[in-house]
């Protein structure tokens, strides 16, 4: 082959090959896929989506709401703007488990995925990950996570192009898994953020006037 694998030695003796490996509770594997993630994520999650219909008797919308939040999706994003998933089939793996926890509800059980959102005020977990992104992208430019900004954004400051004040310049890639990275994947719907919005004094208003955003030109 052009391009063999590489063997590796340490202390006179040669280091395995894994096909995946688990750090800080997320799977990476050899192809950088996040199917594995995706499925260990939902088993998890379901696992305790369970252990809550078996266990609560009332199931209110508040009940179940407070419970999922709290025990359930969290277990769905853990660490998800390092993992976020691009394939269709994995997303719809995660979003089966929010569908399943809305279906609790016995007064929506009966409404499509569509309106028991709505009815609960959710967005769907593909929409909270692309709002975690966009925070995650402005705590990093406004200092608020100790990173070095120059080591994951480009800024654009091309006065002739629309510019909302943080525009970034996006990188060239080759293949579809570098597209997903969390630093190309974020340029697109950063750079069409209005200014009102990336201009925010703190992390707390930047989340209110994104939701705003959101809900009033209906994206994503």
């Amino acid at each position: 082959s052009r391009n063999p694998e590489e063997e590796y030695t340490m202390l006179n003796g040669l280091l395995k090959q894994a096909n995946e490996e688990k750090d800080l509770g997320v799977i990476i594997t050899k192809d950088l896929k996040t199917t594995r993630q995706c499925l260990e994520a939902a088993k998890k999650a379901n696992k305790m989506l369970g252990l809550i219909s078996r266990n609560i008797e009332c199931k209110s919308q508040k009940t179940i709401l407070k419970l999922y939040n709290a025990l359930v999706r969290p277990l769905l994003e853990y660490a998800v703007q390092f993992w976020s998933p691009n394939l269709a089939k994995n997303k719809d793996c995660l979003e089966r488990v929010q569908r399943r926890a809305t279906k609790l509800i016995p007064s929506l059980r009966n409404k499509s995925y569509e309106e028991r959102l709505k009815e609960c005020d959710l967005f769907s977990l593909d929409k909270r990950r692309h709002r975690g992104d966009m925070i995650q992208v402005f705590k990093i430019l406004t200092n608020i996570d100790k990173v070095q900004e120059e080591m994951y954004f480009q800024r654009n400051d091309d006065i002739r192009t629309r510019n909302n004040g943080f525009k970034l310049r996006g990188a060239l890639f080759k293949t579809n898994i570098a597209k997903n990275f969390f630093t190309n994947r974020v340029i697109e719907d950063w750079n069409k953020l209005p200014a009102g919005v990336v201009g925010s004094p703190s992390v707390q208003t930047f989340k209110t006037r994104l939701d705003k955003y959101y809900k009033t030109n209906n994206i994503l």
